[in-house]
């Protein structure tokens, strides 16, 4: 008797902690589940209130300018005043009530993205042939080993990415975007966040540009605006590889919509995802 007694007793306070136990994973996963839908609202900065005031809000630039400066810096491309406040303004400014970047910001990364992979495999591709005894290519496989996604994510980082390209391009003139640090923040921390803001006014301005005239126009954008103002994050054997294609693209000041020479490293004409061919602008689209 004593023994079952016991052994019920056991097994009431086993299934109690059980309870418990389960009840807290309930619990856990529910705020999870909460915790998870709301990350995938807009991004929204948070204010100091002493921070605030109305001049806060005041844009760099109107619409209109906004819209001249970038057809001053991609000749030949057109970026209509009715479409700049998705390219120019970040998710913090007015809490992303006047629309934001996110959209084309997240498909400009990714054409930024397999544009240097797309880069890094040719031009390793290059450095990596030997010539053989009877003169033919022959392909290096060990001298070709490279991490792209570690390559890519230091190049293609908010802060060479908005430091470098950013200040080449002027887009402070035209980004939209409040810090959500207080003003006696330190400065490092300030310049991270004003980076991260130009990086994704560029990434926006990659994504329209791929959305309204296609991945060849993009990829020679990134070819002759972006990649030669990255070029010194590079090792030493790829950056020759990078005034190559760009040469051949037109150059720093060329025009994006006119055909250029075909930029083959290797001096295909056919077959290379550096074949230049003339951009062809799609009927505008909601973006």
């Amino acid at each position: 008797m004593g023994s079952a007694s016991a052994t019920r007793s056991v097994s009431t306070s086993t299934k109690s902690r059980v309870g418990i136990l389960l009840g807290g994973l309930v619990h856990s996963s529910a705020f999870c589940g909460v915790a998870l839908r709301r990350s995938s609202a807009p991004l929204v900065a948070h204010f100091h209130a002493a921070d605030r005031s109305p001049r806060q809000f005041v844009p760099p630039s109107t619409d209109e300018e906004a819209s001249a400066h970038l057809k001053n810096i991609f000749p030949g491309l057109d970026f209509p005043a009715s479409s700049i406040r998705k390219i120019v303004t970040h998710p913090s400014w007015k809490a992303g009530t006047d629309g934001h970047n996110n959209r084309l910001a997240f498909l400009g990364r990714r054409v930024l993205n397999s544009s240097l992979v797309l880069f890094l495999h040719e031009a390793r591709l290059v450095t990596s042939t030997e010539l053989g005894a009877t003169g033919e290519s022959r392909f290096n496989p060990q001298e070709s080993e490279m991490n792209y996604q570690t390559v890519v994510n230091s190049i293609l980082d908010s802060y060479p990415l908005g430091g470098q390209v950013g200040r080449a391009w002027d887009v402070d003139r035209v980004t939209r975007w409040i810090s959500a640090l207080p003003s006696n923040a330190p400065e490092t921390a300030k310049s991270s966040g004003k980076n991260a803001a130009r990086a994704a006014t560029i990434e926006a301005i990659v994504g329209f540009v791929f959305h309204q005239y296609g991945a060849t126009t993009a990829h020679r954008l990134f070819h002759t605006r972006i990649l030669p103002h990255l070029k010194p994050l590079l090792e030493p054997s790829l950056q020759p590889h990078v005034d190559i294609v760009c040469n051949r693209l037109g150059g720093l000041d060329g025009s994006l919509t006119e055909v250029a020479e075909a930029s083959s490293l290797q001096g295909s004409p056919a077959g290379s995802v550096y074949d230049a061919e003339p951009p062809k602008k799609r009927a505008s689209a909601a973006i």
